[in-house]
């Protein structure tokens, strides 16, 4: 509850300085934040419903594309001397990959291509709007192996993750080059289409692609072939391959170069 009273003085604190030099009556404030937080609670493992488990996700962030609640941020928008957005909950998924050609799109600035996010200036403008769907991806950081475990010791994570990294003359760190291929290719990596999660999981004993799908809302999950001919598994298997399609080092997983 302090670090929520915290955040809320800070918003408070920003809000008073814009006023104070006069520009809130024409601000366009976005509160977000960059990541959730996995706390290993109860509700935050998952449930398999093929064989009844229930298995934890690790406390912590960066190191669970599973994790409902390391994705989840808070995104709102709040238009300040203007005619201001009707007030609630808009219907869909964004992603802060949206944040910036919606604020461009709200000022009628021009966007530099490419881009990754979409406007949900219409939806923010409406009562009833929504946002479009469409694929998100999802990617873990950096972790080592304590971090997936969620064993988190300051010591063995310092010393599980030194080794890939040199210290610089100037007393930066700098990842060493012979360990970025490996450090890349370690990478969980998903999209998410609505409530729906897919993941590549490797292979079977008979070389047959599998994925982790599943409600991830729900947190039930299942590991099952890639079976083509469901029209969702096809779907959700070609917009992974879309967004992952460069990045040679994971998307073998889901059989895209292939198409097997």
């Amino acid at each position: 509850m302090e670090a929520l009273k915290f955040a809320d003085q800070q918003v408070g604190k920003l809000l008073n300085s814009l006023e104070r030099k006069g520009v809130l009556d024409n601000a366009l404030v976005v509160m977000l934040s960059d990541h959730g937080e996995g706390l290993s609670l109860d509700h935050q493992r998952w449930d398999n419903s093929e064989n009844n488990t229930r298995r934890s996700i690790p406390a912590g962030h960066g190191n669970s594309v599973i994790s409902m609640a390391q994705h989840l941020v808070p995104l709102a928008f709040r238009w300040f001397g203007r005619e201001s957005f009707p007030p609630g909950m808009r219907l869909g998924t964004a992603s802060l990959a949206d944040v910036y050609p919606t604020i461009a799109d709200l000022t009628n600035m021009p966007v530099i291509e490419p881009i990754d996010g979409q406007s949900i200036a219409k939806a923010l403008l409406t009562n009833s709007g929504s946002v479009e769907p469409r694929a998100i991806p999802l990617e873990t950081g950096f972790n080592t192996k304590s971090s997936i475990e969620g064993v988190l010791e300051p010591g063995r994570l310092f010393q599980e993750g030194a080794i890939y990294y040199d210290v610089l003359r100037d007393g930066r760190l700098q990842i060493r080059p012979d360990s970025v291929a490996e450090l890349i290719s370690s990478k969980q990596r998903a999209i998410l289409h609505g409530d729906t999660l897919f993941m590549p999981a490797g292979e079977d004993s008979q070389g047959n692609g599998l994925a982790f799908i599943g409600d991830i809302l729900a947190h039930d999950f299942v590991i099952e072939e890639i079976d083509e001919t469901q029209p969702l598994v096809a779907d959700l298997r070609s917009d992974f391959c879309a967004l992952f399609e460069p990045d040679a080092a994971y998307t073998g997983n889901a059989n895209c170069a292939t198409g097997d």
